[in-house]
C-alpha cells in the first residue's frame, strides 16, 4: 500500500515494513509509543514487539532508547528509534514522517510520555505548571490532530487502516490527587479527550480510548524500587502493557471513547460523568429561595470520590 503524502510533504518510498506473515495479534501493525525509553512505555514496546508489531519508538533519552531497541531480540516485531522532545510542535509530524518512511504505514499510537512536577496551587510556578499542560496534555492533542489528519486523509482515499489511540490518563486525573492539582487536571483533561476525540476520529475508522495505569515508574516514587520479578510484582508495568497492545489490535474494533484503569492485580472501567438529578430552578431566584433549593441539590446528589494520597496510587 502507497501511503498518502504528510501535507505539505511528498511521500517517501518505506525503507522497509512489517513483514505481515509473521505470528502473532499485531502482526503487519505499526503504532508509534511515546515516552518509550522506560517504565510503562519501555513495557508497551516490548510486548507490542512480542506481538509482531513495529513501533516506532520515542523519548527525550536517546541512549536509554537505543536500549530498548536493543532489547528487542528474538520477537516477531522491531522498533526503530526516534528521539525528539513530545513537547516540540514539530515532534508529532517527525514522529508520523519517520513512520511512513521506515514501514510506509501507520495504524496506532501509544501517547505515553509522562513528567511529574510536584506542589500545591500555592507552590508551583508557572514553569511546572506549562511543562505538565505540555507533557500530558498539548502533546497528546498534536498528536491527534497530525496523525489524525493523516488516517482521516487516509479513510477518504479508501485506504483502511483500522487505526487506534491509547492516551495515557491516571486515576489522580480520574479522582484527584492531593497537593498534586496541576497533573490532576492535565489527566482529567487527557481522560476527556479521549472521549471527544473518539466522537471525532471514530468518523474516519479510528478508535481512540485512555489507559489509567497503576504501575511502578520514575514518576510513582511513593510506590518503592522494584526488587522482585515482574511475574511476582503486581505493580510491574509488564501487567498493564498486554491491555494497551489489545486496544489497538483487531478485537477492539467496536471500544472506543473509554477509560481503562489497570494494574496492581485489578482492572476496571470507570463510570463516565454522568448527569446529576434535575431538580427546577425557579427564574430569578431570591437568597432565600436560594437557601431552601441548594441544599437540597446538594443533598441528592452522590459523595465526590475520596482524593488520592501517596498511600493510594494515583497512576
Amino acid at each position: 500500500m502507497t501511503p498518502s503524502p504528510v501535507a505539505g510533504e511528498a511521500a517517501t518510498d518505506p525503507v522497509g515494513g512489517p513483514d505481515v506473515g509473521l505470528p502473532g495479534p499485531l502482526a503487519g501493525r505499526v503504532v508509534i509509543v511515546t515516552g518509550a525509553a522506560r517504565g510503562l512505555g519501555r513495557a508497551y514496546t516490548l510486548e507490542l514487539c512480542r506481538q509482531g508489531a513495529a513501533v516506532v519508538a520515542n523519548d527525550v533519552d536517546e541512549a536509554a532508547l537505543k536500549e530498548v531497541a536493543a532489547a528487542v531480540r528474538d520477537v516477531p516485531g522491531s522498533v526503530h528509534a526516534q528521539a525528539c522532545d513530545i513537547t516540540d510542535p514539530d515532534a508529532p509530524r517527525l514522529l508520523l514522517r519517520t513512520a511512513l518512511r521506515r514501514y510506509g504505514q501507520l495504524h496506532g499510537l501509544v501517547s505515553n510520555a509522562g513528567v511529574l512536577r510536584s506542589g500545591p496551587i500555592l507552590g508551583l510556578g508557572d514553569d511546572d505548571l506549562r511543562l505538565l499542560l505540555d507533557v500530558h496534555l498539548i502533546a497528546a492533542f498534536r498528536l491527534l490532530r497530525v496523525i489524525g489528519g493523516y488516517w482521516r486523509a487516509e479513510a477518504k482515499a479508501g485506504r483502511v487502516t483500522d487505526a487506534a489511540v491509547v492516551l495515557t490518563t491516571s486515576s489522580a486525573g480520574l479522582y484527584g490527587f492531593r497537593a498534586e492539582a496541576a497533573y490532576s487536571a492535565a489527566k482529567a483533561a487527557v481522560a476527556m479527550l479521549a472521549r471527544v476525540g473518539a466522537d471525532e476520529l471514530g468518523r474516519h475508522g479510528t478508535t481512540v480510548n485512555a489507559i489509567a495505569p497503576v504501575a511502578r515508574t520514575r514518576l510513582t516514587g511513593w510506590l518503592g524500587e522494584r526488587t522482585a520479578d515482574p511475574a511476582d510484582d503486581p505493580l510491574a508495568a509488564e501487567h498493564v502493557a498486554p491491555v494497551v497492545a489489545w486496544l489497538l489490535g483487531p478485537r477492539a474494533r467496536d471500544v472506543t471513547g473509554r477509560v481503562l484503569e489497570a494494574g496492581n492485580g485489578q482492572i476496571s472501567v470507570p463510570g463516565a460523568c454522568q448527569p446529576g438529578a434535575p431538580l427546577p430552578l425557579p427564574p430569578l431566584m431570591s437568597p432565600e429561595a436560594a437557601d431552601a433549593l441548594l441544599p437540597r441539590v446538594f443533598a441528592s446528589a452522590a459523595p465526590p470520590p475520596a482524593l488520592l494520597t501517596p498511600l493510594l496510587d494515583p497512576g
